[in-house]
């Protein structure tokens, strides 16, 4: 399992030790553990670098599986770089010392950004999409590119199937990855929203659907993990009822984000609104989940469970 300290990833290997299966975490030796600490005496640490196929290979001696679910999603331009090592370098180095060790299955975190996005009033499946293709946006370049090698890898024999989240909440995030606006907005510091949309799945959820994926998904397909389409400002709205913490917020036009995301990305080195973002905001990231249910059998919780959850987490640890 490697990002097996991440958000996702800590709750991937919560899943598969709570299913019976032993868990070996592949992490940097610099490598924040927090998240692990719950399950640390149930699952084997071993350390090592993506950069490094050395230590990839020795990490899956004696391994039948894979979930490869490494990296985080970066959007500013001098993050580029170091996007590209970790999710294009690093993916098909993973997916190269898997093959040299005769891997049965491989679960591989892909990207909804390389899919495509919704509509408003239709949610994007897996077959139906609407084409993104931003500019200058190195994450993006990065998980494309590995995205077109894992498909020749498939087409060539490496048993891998694509798992792809939409944006997870909940409990155990502890570098606000995916709950930094929500932290903002219960603080009374977002200033606004767009009127746009997203697809919001419960990292617990999220992370049982890459297992399922790996016990009984098809090879080389293509698998949704989406939870509940919602426009932003109802999200808040939805955040701020159940923290007894209601915020007023603004709704911005989609297309006046692109001019001032491109402005402050050039003018500010820690923009709170760079170009990559400003591209994301142009759509609904509506999708649907019927054909993961369907062959995985994953159901998904409701989405103020998860939020409950979520705010309740950051309280304990005075986030908000």
């Amino acid at each position: 399992m490697t990002g097996a300290n991440g958000f996702i990833g800590s709750w991937i290997v919560r899943a598969l030790v709570d299913r019976g299966q032993p868990a070996r975490a592949f992490v940097r030796a610099s490598a924040d553990l927090r998240n692990l600490a719950d399950v640390r005496e149930r699952i084997e640490i071993v350390t090592g670098d993506l950069l490094d196929r050395d230590s990839l290979c020795r990490a899956m001696t004696g391994c039948r599986a894979l979930i490869h679910a490494a990296g985080a999603v970066t959007t500013h331009p001098r993050d580029a770089k170091r996007a590209w090592d970790a999710h294009y370098t690093g993916a098909l180095n993973t997916f190269a010392a898997a093959r040299a060790a005769s891997i049965e299955r491989i679960v591989y975190t892909a990207s909804i950004f390389t899919l495509g996005a919704g509509w408003k009033d239709q949610p994007a499946d897996e077959e139906h999409w609407q084409a993104f293709t931003p500019r200058g946006w190195g994450y993006w370049d990065a998980k494309v590119a590995a995205q077109r090698e894992a498909e020749k890898l498939v087409a060539a024999g490496l048993p891998l199937v694509f798992a792809y989240p939409t944006f997870c909440f909940g409990p155990g995030d502890i570098h606000l990855s995916s709950s930094g606006q929500l932290v903002d907005y219960l603080r009374g510091r977002l200033p606004g929203v767009t009127d746009a949309g997203i697809n919001v799945i419960d990292v617990r959820d999220c992370a049982l659907g890459h297992v399922l994926a790996l016990e009984c998904g098809r090879i080389g397909e293509n698998y949704l993990l989406a939870g509940k389409d919602i426009e932003f400002r109802e999200l808040f709205a939805r955040a701020g009822a159940i923290a007894g913490a209601r915020r007023r917020i603004g709704v911005f036009p989609r297309r006046l984000m692109l001019p001032v995301g491109w402005l402050l990305e050039k003018v500010m080195r820690h923009p709170p609104l760079d170009y990559a973002t400003a591209q994301i905001a142009q759509y609904f990231w509506y999708y649907r989940g019927d054909k993961t249910a369907r062959e995985l059998g994953l159901t998904t919780r409701r989405l103020e469970e998860t939020l409950r959850d979520a705010i309740v987490w950051l309280r304990e640890r005075r986030m908000i």
